[in-house]
């Protein structure tokens, strides 16, 4: 994938999709089910975040 948020997006939802999986079994609560997905959001976008500057930076040295 070209792009980290999406490849990051594709993680993150299929490991959501884990999540609401327990919630219908009844084996999390809606709110739990609600703070895992917030949690998962924010730290797959965080990583895509950081590895995407991290390759701007490798990027800007090679050019040197």
């Amino acid at each position: 994938m070209k792009s980290v948020y999406k490849a990051a997006a594709v993680v993150g939802l299929s490991q959501f999709i884990l999540v609401i999986d327990l919630m219908m079994r009844g084996e999390r609560g809606p709110l739990t089910a609600l703070a895992g997905g917030v949690l998962l959001a924010v730290t797959w976008a965080s990583i895509a975040f950081i590895y995407r500057k991290l390759l701007d930076r490798i990027s800007d040295t090679d050019a040197l």
